[in-house]
């Protein structure tokens, strides 16, 4: 009997050209082919956005500090210390002279001829001979006081500090692109990536001091009584008189140091307090071409680069005077504050490569460099520079529409 399907022992035989023949057995299905399927035609335009994160080196933050305290009057006290006048007067002109051990005083005639009778003296130890054979009579006594001052400056330049604004920061992108040939695209891509940091610093670079004290001194005058007989000691002359007349300037006089009476430090210090805080924004804007490798897409993008930078910057100097060690008090303070945003241009270059991980959805690598124009600005007396060129590489996850 004739029939379409023979059981030959116990195996069921289908001729050629049924129905059944070549069928999957069921569950199987063919497999997707990605690089096919990610591969569009011609013509097709294409949407990705982007985020993630890169790193950015930024090393082109310079700070000059500058000082005012250096150029400012200093007003060290001078009267802190009060000189002592002698008793004995000057060495040369007439005066009523009083001494330790005895006095020579001006009578009615001393301006007349020089002489006085107006003059005495306590021990005999006081009439002494010179190296002629002169008589002559020493009074002891205190001179005038010395003031002494001295002093030292350090007026140092305060140099220049530097920042670096490494650090991650968040980064977003958006793609569009056009496919010309089958693994052939071009378009435009648009990167926006944030970098915040900030800077501070505290120093001192000037110092002033002065010191001021005051000693005793003792003197020794000498008067030469020639052919006159001096009284024995102890003797007071009056300004009646009458009796021996003396020189009432003294023949010399010598001066040695004593005792320090008082002393008096001023200093002046300063401290300068500065600081920086910058937030960079930059956008990357040009033309974009990749190509397919497989399942790796590469892709290279030049264009413009903006900076916009954002700045606050302040500079307090504050100069303080200490004076004889006592608490130190603010003698002058200088506030300086300064900000601004800046828009530096600039060109780029990048090369990313991105690999799809479903459907629509992929993982990017990417890396560029930045040539930009750099920022200077002034807070007071300082003044700060930075150059936002530099290279920064990160990866994104994105999502094609």
């Amino acid at each position: 009997m004739a029939s379409a399907a023979l059981r030959v022992s116990g195996l069921l035989l289908l001729p050629p050209g049924s129905l059944l023949a070549g069928t999957e057995p069921p569950g199987k299905q063919p497999l997707v082919n990605l690089d096919a399927t990610e591969t569009a035609a011609p013509g097709k335009f294409h949407f990705r956005l982007g985020a993630g994160a890169a790193y950015r080196p930024l090393e082109g933050v310079e700070f000059s500090t500058g000082s005012r305290s250096g150029q400012e009057r200093l007003a060290f006290p001078s009267t802190a210390l009060r000189g002592m006048r002698s008793a004995a007067g000057s060495a040369s002109g007439f005066a009523d002279r009083i001494y330790n051990d005895g006095y020579v005083r001006r009578d009615g005639g001393t301006g007349n001829d020089g002489t006085t009778w107006y003059w005495g003296y306590e021990n005999a130890a006081q009439l002494q001979s010179d190296s002629s054979g002169n008589r002559i009579l020493k009074y002891q006594g205190a001179g005038d006081s010395i003031t002494r001052q001295s002093g030292s400056r350090r007026d140092l330049d305060p140099g220049v500090w530097e920042e670096d604004g490494d650090g991650a920061v968040p980064a977003i992108q958006l793609d569009l692109s056009w496919d010309i040939q089958p693994k052939l695209t071009v378009g435009g891509s648009m990167q926006y990536s944030y970098l915040g940091f900030d800077g501070a610093r505290s120093l001192s670079n000037f110092s002033a001091s002065q010191i001021r004290s005051s000693q005793a001194t003792g003197i020794e005058d000498t008067y030469v009584l020639g052919d006159i007989i001096a009284p024995s000691a102890p003797y007071q002359g009056s300004l009646k008189g009458p009796g021996p007349l003396i020189p009432n300037t003294p023949a010399s006089r010598s001066v040695r140091p004593g005792p320090e009476l008082a002393s008096s430090r001023t200093t002046f210090f300063n401290r300068i307090e500065e600081s920086l805080d910058i937030h960079l924004h930059t956008l990357n804007f040009g033309p974009t071409a990749a190509t397919r490798m497989g399942c790796l897409e590469l892709a290279a993008g030049t264009g413009l680069a903006l900076n916009i930078v954002d700045w606050d910057a302040s500079h307090t100097e504050t100069l303080y005077v200490r004076r004889d060690g006592r608490d130190a008090e603010v003698y002058r303070q200088w506030r300086d504050y300064s900000s601004g945003t800046d828009v530096l241009p600039g060109v780029y270059v990048q090369m990313a490569a991105t690999l799809p991980v479903t459907r629509g959805v992929s993982l990017s690598a990417f890396g560029n460099y930045t040539w930009s124009r750099s920022l200077e600005a002034q807070v007071g007396p300082s003044r700060f520079h930075l150059d936002p060129s530099g290279w920064m590489a990160g990866g994104m996850i994105g999502c094609t529409f």
